[in-house]
């Protein structure tokens, strides 16, 4: 019984061992096969990359050489805009040499005016400051001329007139100048509608002129030399050598005082008559007659009396 279970138990073994070698020659075939397999995987997910990257630098390489490109066809046409320019300048036609000296000629000739244009500038200012102060020292003259008493009533009458008359400016009694003699006021000239207005007793002084005031018919006549002016109260017209002439403000009464126009009156005597923007003097002159000028004064300017117009201080 031993010899047979001896038996039983190698052909078993044997058994084993012969049915064992197939299933592991299958194995160990079915293994390389998998690797295998993975390893086809691999490689094509490798390519698959290396094709990305290669589009991707391809790609690059384009977006750089149309970015050259560009860069390229912008310098060149800078290069064609400075060459038409070089070209314009190197084809401007040239001025002539004498035209140039010319020219030159010309500038300095300019230059040479424009300074002599300044120093007589100069020069003017420096007269018209001599002008003021030589008109300055005349103001004090003429106001020194008045006494304390005379003065107060020119304050009080110009007081009066600018509070029955609103719309009237007082000019100060030492802006009105005459080179020869002097005005004397017994009621301060005034500014009306743009026009120097100053009473007929200052003009037979101021003027030499003579007045006649002719109470029944309301008028005033002035005449001096060859020259008679009549001057209508009522209706404010006036008579040049018996012909009627246009005026822009008429003869009136003001304050008691009869007023008369003293442009008017100055241009009928040919008298030279300046006025002074700056300071507000109205300046006669009988020798002056080419230089007449309109006296226009503006509201404002030099003419409001205070009480220091009128006070010796």
């Amino acid at each position: 019984m031993n010899k047979q279970f001896r038996r039983v138990v190698a052909l078993s073994i044997i058994s084993a061992f012969v049915f064992a070698s197939p299933l592991g020659m299958v194995a160990k075939a079915e293994k390389p096969s998998a690797k295998g397999s993975k390893a086809k995987t691999t490689v094509k997910r490798d390519n698959r990359i290396k094709e990305h990257v290669k589009e991707k630098i391809q790609d690059k390489k384009e977006r750089e050489e149309n970015a050259k490109e560009k860069n390229d066809a912008k310098k060149e046409k800078e290069e064609n805009i400075k060459a038409k320019i070089a070209e314009i300048k190197n084809n401007r036609p040239k001025e002539d040499e004498e035209k140039r000296l010319e020219k030159v000629k010309k500038l300095e000739k300019f230059q040479n005016l424009l300074a002599e244009i300044k120093k007589s500038r100069k020069d003017i200012k420096v007269l018209k400051e001599e002008m003021k102060t030589v008109r300055n020292e005349m103001k004090q003259l003429i106001k020194q001329s008045y006494s304390k008493e005379e003065l107060e009533k020119l304050r009080q009458r110009a007081e009066e007139i600018m509070t029955k008359n609103p719309h009237v400016k007082v000019i100060q009694i030492e802006n009105i100048l005459k080179k020869k003699g002097q005005f004397k006021f017994d009621t301060p000239p005034v500014i009306k509608e743009g026009r120097t207005l100053i009473p007929v007793r200052a003009i037979t002084e101021g003027l030499g002129a003579d007045v006649n005031w002719n109470g029944e018919e309301r008028k005033v006549t002035v005449s001096k030399g060859d020259k008679e002016m009549v001057f209508q109260l009522d209706d404010g017209r006036v008579f040049v050598n018996g012909e009627e002439t246009a005026i822009d403000v008429p003869a009136q009464i003001m304050n008691n005082r009869t007023i008369v126009p003293l442009r008017f009156i100055a241009e009928q005597l040919g008298l030279g008559v300046d006025y002074d923007e700056d300071t507000g003097v109205i300046e006669i002159d009988e020798d002056d007659t080419e230089e007449e000028e309109q006296i226009i004064v503006e509201e404002g300017q030099d003419a409001t009396v205070t009480e220091s117009v009128y006070n010796n201080d």
